[in-house]
């Protein structure tokens, strides 16, 4: 490898848009750091995190990524350069990315998510009390930790689906939830050939997806990745139905959206993305996939719900009342704190920009035709539910992990070098931010 083609690379990036998100980050940075500073002295409660964009994030340096990650850069300089286009490669490399930047932080990455505080893990029930557990929730669900109570009951109950079966101990969860994430890889290439992308484009566009610090960071051991895979299996879904292969879109859709909702109530997003792609679709007269998508999918959704409810006794519309009352105790929060709400919207947009890297650049470079309809309405979607009050604890780089496919399509015009130093530079922030940081939530 000669360091010209390194150089050749990193020329290809898009300086501008880099330099200017990243001034943009650190003014941001200073002002949120005034504002903390002011509201302590006033007795104030500012809401966001003192460190712009790194929400639940904290300094802990690890010695062993001085190691592991050098490692990584040189595998990944040597795959760019020499690997065949392939998904097997593309599939193999990323998920080796991803087990790699986790096992920088030792044993306790796999096992904290699952075992640690206020993790879904205190609350699974034993697997012969899974059923009754679930026939109680909408009772217990105030008196449930941090992240039980604000997701549905399958978010917890996958705990107990994957550890008690197999008698490994949370070890089956590890496993069942990294191969939901390394899943991403291959999900991703797949959706990038959907919409157009060349066999090279769709191979860049995959490795990429794992090389991002938020798939990265929680795209291994998290429910978010597994949310994040079926939430690409829907859109997945979306692409082919609107594109002529309908059957398998419109079955693909609806089982990705079905249990991305019961494992998430960020899940919704799919369904709304269905309704607005419908909406394009019929006011440019193409073909009906969407709307083929949105009425199975809520269907299927709905049907669930009503057998939850007449034969479990657990009613998931109830459930997501109760989790947006403990989100939003004082009410709907641009009304009951402005201040808060809009540093928070503003937090949520700056930490996904700074998680996704150097990606994030290319997305405010002006390139002819590189937006898709899914693209361009799940960004309109994500914003209209930022603007409602979701996510109010931002944490966006993992609560929108499902996100990352989607916003990695405008890149898939991308030219080999310009791929290259992109997923380069990803890895490498990914590689630091796993070394002197610690992104348990």
């Amino acid at each position: 490898m000669k360091v010209d083609q390194i150089g050749a690379w990193l020329r290809a990036q898009p300086v501008v848009p880099s330099v200017a998100l990243l001034l943009a980050w650190v003014v941001f940075g200073v002002a949120n750091v005034a504002v903390h500073l002011l509201s302590d002295r006033m007795g104030f409660h500012y809401e966001t995190a003192v460190y712009l964009g790194l929400s639940v994030w904290r300094p802990e340096p690890h010695a062993l990524g001085l190691l592991i990650g050098p490692l990584v850069v040189a595998l990944l300089i040597t795959a760019l350069h020499h690997a065949p286009r392939t998904p097997a490669t593309a599939t193999a490399l990323g998920g080796a990315l991803l087990v790699a930047g986790n096992l920088i932080q030792g044993v306790p990455a796999f096992l904290k998510p699952i075992t640690g505080p206020r993790q879904y893990g205190e609350d699974s029930p034993a697997w012969t009390e899974a059923l009754e557990w679930l026939a109680k929730f909408n009772e217990q669900q105030p008196t449930l930790g941090l992240h039980a109570r604000t997701h549905p009951p399958f978010a917890t109950l996958a705990h107990t689906v994957f550890e008690a079966p197999f008698d490994v101990g949370p070890w089956g969860v590890v496993v069942a939830f990294t191969l939901a994430g390394v899943a991403l890889v291959p999900l991703c290439y797949a959706l990038a050939r959907a919409v157009g992308a060349t066999r090279s484009a769709a191979w860049h566009t995959a490795l990429l997806a794992a090389a991002v610090p938020a798939a990265n960071v929680y795209a291994v051991v998290s429910v978010d990745a597994v949310v994040a895979m079926l939430s690409t299996v829907a859109v997945l879904g979306l692409a082919y139905a609107r594109r002529d292969r309908l059957v398998l879109g419109v079955i693909l859709f609806a089982l990705g959206a079905l249990g991305a909702n019961l494992l998430s109530f960020g899940g919704t997003f799919l369904l709304a993305l269905a309704a607005g792609l419908a909406l394009w679709d019929a006011a440019s007269r193409r073909h009906f996939g969407a709307l083929a998508c949105i009425a199975t999918g809520v269907t299927l959704v709905a049907i669930t719900i009503a057998t939850l409810r007449a034969g479990f006794g657990y009613d998931h519309l109830l459930a997501f009342q109760t989790a947006s009352a403990l989100e939003n105790p004082d009410g709907i929060y641009f009304v009951a704190d402005p201040l808060n709400y809009v540093a928070t919207r503003l937090e949520g947009v700056i930490e996904l920009l700074l998680w996704l890297g150097m990606a994030s650049a290319w997305l405010f470079r002006p390139i002819r035709g590189r937006w898709t309809a899914e693209s361009t309405v799940a960004i309109a979607t994500i914003a209209l539910m930022l603007i409602s009050g979701a996510y109010r604890t931002s944490e966006t780089a993992r609560a929108m992990l499902f996100m990352v496919p989607i916003l990695l399509l405008p890149l898939r015009h991308l030219d080999d070098d310009a791929f290259a130093g992109t997923i380069l530079l990803c890895a490498m922030q990914a590689m630091i931010f796993q070394t002197i940081g610690d992104s348990l939530w």
